[in-house]
């Protein structure tokens, strides 16, 4: 089922029948995935290595530790993590800025949806805490959620946060909501009785993704 960008009926049924909404973060919130895609490709240039927005695809949804491997592995290169990691997050916070990047108004509406009707909202990333904070800081939207867990703080993978959201969240993970842009994390959410939002962008645009709810931004 694909939505009109002003015609989300279905995700307000979705919110008001559940006991709350997890949310990932990049490309979810708004296009940060396409401005870590770019900061990724710059740094990998600096290696005479040229990566495309399809060959990066792969990559998404990983923690930054798991992509420099991966990284390694497929382009044989030797990466000095830490530094690695300080310069490509220049590059992105450096993007965000110069493009005024903002939220996407569709995850707006669905947040509003959930304050309307009482439910919490959490995120659940692969993406450094720090840096999901500073976002939503510039963004004014900290207060929005009522918690996060990024895999770093929760020391597992994202699956593994999901089957768990009862302990870590308190929040029973067949009667939530879940929104994501990764087509595997949104078959395993539905797999646990999640009801499904997909947010459908520039870069998982060709990738085929069965959701309740598709959400084009």
């Amino acid at each position: 089922m694909v939505l009109d960008n002003n015609l989300l009926t279905f995700s307000k049924d979705c919110i008001s029948n559940s006991c709350g909404l997890i949310f990932d973060f990049d490309g979810v919130i708004a296009d940060t995935e396409y401005y870590h895609y770019l900061a990724y490709a710059k740094l990998l240039s600096s290696y005479g290595v040229s990566l495309s927005s399809d060959g990066f695809i792969k990559y998404m949804g990983n923690s930054e530790a798991e992509i420099y491997a991966m990284l390694e592995a497929d382009y044989e290169l030797v990466l000095d993590f830490d530094s690695a990691i300080k310069k490509r997050l220049g590059y992105f916070f450096k993007l965000i800025e110069e493009h005024h990047l903002e939220p996407f108004h569709q995850t707006l509406t669905l947040l509003r949806y959930a304050l309307q009707e009482g439910k919490p909202a959490f995120i659940v990333s692969s993406q450094k805490t720090e840096v999901i904070n500073k976002l939503l800081d510039m963004w004014s939207l900290r207060t929005s959620f009522s918690g996060i867990c990024t895999v770093y703080d929760a020391g597992m993978k994202k699956k593994d946060i999901l089957l768990k959201l009862d302990e870590i969240l308190s929040i029973d993970p067949s009667c939530a909501v879940l929104v994501e842009d990764s087509s595997e994390i949104i078959r395993f959410g539905h797999n646990l009785g999640m009801k499904t939002i997909a947010v459908i962008h520039r870069l998982n645009a060709n990738i085929e993704i069965t959701a309740d709810v598709e959400i084009q931004v």
